[in-house]
């Protein structure tokens, strides 16, 4: 049986090599010394078995210098059958090999594996040579004009070869005959035999795969309720793997004692209610899990351990049941789920530590061997050990064709594939072969399970939606059941690319399920199980949306469990999104040790790629981090903070570049003393433009020499040195005047191409930024070509600036501006929803209707019928209606505020909230409710840089708008 005797006697280089170097000699009355590789004889003979019949049936016998007997039948196929099946019977010692097989692999272990061969001798056979395009020879076509022997050798219950021997060269040549290696002729069929295939201990592995390739295979349908027959050896592996197949059936009932794998199977399909009955149920079919004498056997301490980790989630529970002193297989299954749960973890180092230290005592079966080396496949991947890790996981692929009977195998090998595609180079592995292997029967099951844990989930969405105010009778989530019970499932395997897929739908429906979502402390676990398993975009989504709804402890309560330290291959992004993201929640002397830790690693990041081995680029995200942090540390850690950008070297990298000028703006004023400003005036020569134009920003504030130098640049049309000076309202008139000629001739330009449908992408918002001249500079405005701009153009990306301000600033336009423009923004209002785009998907209409609205306003006429458009619109309309309602003094407007501020979106409530805090008498005088500040987005000045997403409160003295 697969994965049966481990056989202790030293190996004789190969056994299969012996049994084929038998097959390939002369057949009958002769006695050839065929030498071993290790020079000791083989002696071999042969001898007639059936005296009758026309074709002889011949049992082939050799002896090996260690006194290993082996055979080999040659004959018709029913003959060669029966007398296997009569070897195999009268067969005691387990060590003798079995008559026609090829017994062990490597590691002394019995494989099982009968085949049977034909074996051709002569020169005959080696005339029809094939070759390639090249005219090189690659191997032999056998054929034969009658189709007959090869009908018979596909129809066999073993599966076949053909052998061709060459007796001079004492070389023998095999090939598999098969479905997909026979080509049928007009009459006959024929083989090819590779010249590669040659039968030495090279090639072991190869042949021992394809003679276990065509074995057939159990069939599995109907398990779901009567489960398998198992060896007691078998069912644990068989219990952690695949459940179904030991656990009882939920609806069959029980009627008699559980055994401990059966409840450890149970366990894994998150069974609780099943497992942990009251007492007076419980007792006569299952010990109480959680009260078991110190005497209690192994198995059930084992299925305790397993309820507590379940329940908890702390792997420490599942220690101490590894003792070398346990038979193997319990060895391997307790090893296997301690290192499973602390990579669950995240404790890789751990896991690496207990599982090569049960590899190195090699006292398990084929299959227990091979699941205990894909979790070290899969530990040394997360440690950054990738050629060690593939080729652990290569050797595993074909782990189900030696095992075909064992289901757990077939998922075994099907994992692997995933960490060999972790670790390999897009080009280093051959995706069609790999994928097919990862096509299980264990991994349809997973899915199911998933699958079933989905639904649920839909549908308490569904009666959530329905606002359902009916009790429901139930003992268990189901959704989280199944889809604990998926993820559990794959780490247990090992395949941690499902363990990831899977681990992430639980985080998601613990975030936005209705119950669970309410929770604080089912929140930070959620967003904790989101950041393992490495959703790094997910988690960014999750913490701002966590934070906006109130639940911000809960997000600091997971950046506390985050330490970049310790990351490995999958968690390594998401550690430091979980930080960027809640950097300023954090307590100072937390954040400042980071800031030390982040500081260190950029300047020599090799360890911590050599562990986590990053796809992404670190520097930039470190710097990001930096950034994070800065609302958190203490003053003197901005100033070290100061002192690091002046010491880099130049960078004249764009991405980075742009990363280090927003931690720049970040840092408090009082670090740009007057040295630090000659420092980085002195430096930004040598820096990419953005990054210097920020500096000589930072230096402005102390160096008088460096505000003219930026004040000069920008007479000079430089949009840079603009945003460098940030505040619009301290411009002078010269400074003024030409910007606005400047934008004016580059707006028109823009508009020409509009008028012929071309769009610019990213870059300046030429319309923004003149609106926002215009209104605070009147005495220099030039209107003609906003107005030109809101005609023509249909592209919200170009519109929604300009439209934001002007509703801001409605009150300071001119009479004959004002009247020009209401028909313009009615006209975009009531226009046609924009076509999706790939670029742009901003929607002009919203921000129209509240230019529209506040000039009727006014005007006297009658304006809150566009509330009643904008609340039931999405949420920025929404929050739209919030900043019209806000600048109204009536009942109504009111009204609408205390409506939204009950709004279900955060930047909605927020907004409306604000403005009951502190009712604007007029616009002009409060300001504040429309902008944060009258900086200039130091952005602006890229032509290239793409411009965030807008904030329409946030507009009226900036030259762009800013997130």
């Amino acid at each position: 049986m697969a994965g049966g005797v481990r056989h202790r006697e030293p190996p004789s280089d190969c056994v299969l090599q012996a049994v084929l170097r038998t097959i390939a000699g002369p057949k009958e009355k002769q006695e050839p010394n065929l030498e071993r590789q290790d020079g000791r004889p083989l002696r071999v003979s042969a001898r007639r078995l059936n005296q009758t019949g026309p074709t002889p049936l011949i049992c082939h016998t050799g002896t090996t210098g260690s006194g290993r007997t082996l055979h080999f039948l040659h004959g018709p196929a029913p003959l060669v059958a029966a007398c296997a099946d009569t070897a195999r019977r009268r067969t005691r010692d387990h060590r003798e090999a079995r008559p026609g097989e090829s017994q062990m692999d490597g590691r002394l272990v019995d494989l099982g594996i009968v085949v049977g061969a034909q074996v051709k001798s002569g020169e005959s056979f080696f005339a029809k040579e094939g070759r390639d395009d090249t005219g090189v020879g690659t191997g032999w076509w056998f054929r034969e004009n009658d189709r007959a022997h090869f009908d018979a050798w596909l129809s066999h219950r073993l599966p076949h070869f053909i052998v061709l021997r060459n007796l001079d060269e004492r070389v023998s040549y095999w090939a598999p005959i098969t479905k997909q290696t026979v080509k049928y002729t007009r009459k006959g069929a024929k083989v090819f035999v590779p010249r590669a295939n040659v039968v030495d201990a090279a090639n072991a592995g190869r042949l021992l795969t394809a003679a276990a390739g065509t074995t057939v295979r159990a069939s599995w349908e109907g398990s779901a309720w009567a489960g398998a027959i198992l060896s007691p050896s078998h069912q644990l592996r068989h219990a952690l793997i695949v459940p179904r197949l030991v656990a009882p059936h939920p609806n069959r009932g029980t009627d008699v004692k559980l055994t401990a794998a059966q409840v450890t199977a149970m366990l894994m399909q998150v069974r609780l209610r099943d497992v942990a009955r009251p007492e007076e149920e419980a007792e006569s079919y299952i010990p109480n899990l959680t009260a078991l004498p110190p005497d209690a056997a192994w198995d059930w301490r084992f299925a305790a351990a397993l309820l507590r980790y379940i329940k908890t989630g702390v792997p420490d529970v599942l220690s101490g049941l590894t003792s070398s002193d346990l038979p193997p297989y319990q060895q391997a299954a307790g090893t296997v789920a301690h290192a499973a749960g602390l990579l669950e973890d995240g404790r890789a180092d751990e896991a690496l530590a207990l599982l090569t230290a049960l590899l190195a005592r090699d006292e398990m079966d084929l299959i227990d061997h091979a699941w205990v080396q894909l979790q070290y496949a899969r530990t040394l991947s997360e440690l950054g050990h990738r050629q060690q890790a593939r080729d652990v996981a290569l050797d595993l692929i074909g782990l189900g064709q030696l095992a075909p009977d064992d289901v757990t195998a077939a998922a075994i090998g099907g994992a692997a594939p995933n960490t060999l595609l972790a670790v390999s180079d897009w080009d280093a592995v051959e995706f069609g072969s790999t994928m097919s292997a990862s096509d299980t029967t264990g991994s349809w099951w997973r899915h199911q399970v998933a699958g079933w844990g989905l639904s649920a989930q839909a549908e308490r969405s569904f009666r959530a939606w329905t606002r359902d105010t009916g009790v429901t009778i139930t003992m268990v989530d189901e959704a989280w059941q199944y889809l604990r019970s998926a993820s559990l499932l794959a780490g247990m395997v090992g395949d941690q690319t499902a363990w990831r897929g899977t681990t992430r739908d639980l985080a998601e429906y613990l975030l936005t399920d209705r119950e669970h979502g309410a929770d604080p402390e089912s929140v930070a676990v959620a967003l904790t199980t989101m950041r393992l398993c490495g959703d790094y975009k997910g988690l960014a989504l999750a913490v701002r949306r966590v934070v906006n709804d109130g639940h911000a402890a809960a997000a600091q309560a997971a950046a506390l469990l985050t330490d970049p330290t310790n990351s490995t291959r999958t968690p390594a992004r998401a550690d430091l999104s979980m930080l960027i993201e809640s950097g300023d929640l954090l307590p100072r002397d937390r954040a400042e040790r980071l800031v030390e830790w982040t500081l260190r690693t950029f300047h020599d990041p090799e360890p911590y790629a050599s562990r986590t081995r990053p796809t992404f680029m670190v520097r930039p995200l470190l710097v990001e981090l930096l950034t994070a942090l800065v609302g958190a540390v203490g003053e003197n850690i901005h100033h070290q903070l100061a002192d690091f950008i002046l010491e880099l070297p130049g960078l004249t990298d764009q991405y980075l570049a742009g990363r280090i000028a927003g931690l720049l703006r970040r840092l408090s004023p009082a670090v740009w003393t007057p040295d630090r400003a000659r420092k980085a005036v002195d430096r930004a020569g040598s820096d990419d433009r953005q990054l210097a134009y920020s500096l000589f920003g930072a230096a402005a504030t102390s160096l008088p020499s460096a505000r003219d130098h930026l004040t000069n640049e920008a007479r000079s049309g430089s949009l840079g040195a603009v945003a460098a000076l940030s505040d619009v309202t301290a411009f002078d008139t010269d400074l003024v005047s030409s910007l606005i000629t400047a934008l004016t001739a580059r707006l028109e330009a823009q508009l020409r191409d509009a008028v012929r449908g071309e769009y610019p992408l990213g870059g300046v918002d030429l319309g923004h930024a003149l609106t926002v001249l215009n209104v605070h500079h009147p005495q220099h405005a030039n209107w003609d070509p906003i107005l030109q701009l809101l005609e023509v153009t249909r592209c919200g990306g170009h519109l929604v600036g300009a439209l934001s301000v002007l509703a801001q600033r409605v009150a300071d336009l001119p009479e004959d501006v004002a009247a020009r423009l209401t028909p313009l923004a009615a006209a975009i209002a009531d226009g046609p929803e924009p076509a999706p785009s790939l670029v742009d998907n901003s929607d002009p209409r919203p921000p129209a209707r509240w230019l529209q609205a506040t000039l009727e306003r006014r005007a006297g006429g009658q304006w809150q019928r566009h509330l009643a458009y904008l609340l039931q619109a999405d949420t920025h309309s929404r929050r739209i209606a919030a900043l019209l309602a806000g600048g109204g003094d009536d009942q109504l407007s009111l009204g609408t505020l205390i409506v939204l501020a009950g709004d279900p979106e955060p930047q909605v409530r927020a907004t409306a909230a604000g403005f009951i805090a502190e009712p604007p008498s007029t616009i002009a005088s409060h300001e504040h409710f429309y902008r944060s500040s009258s900086q200039i987005p130091a952005y602006l000045w890229s032509e290239h840089w793409p411009r965030p997403r807008r904030n329409y409160r946030n507009c009226s003295h900036s030259m762009n708008c800013s997130s």
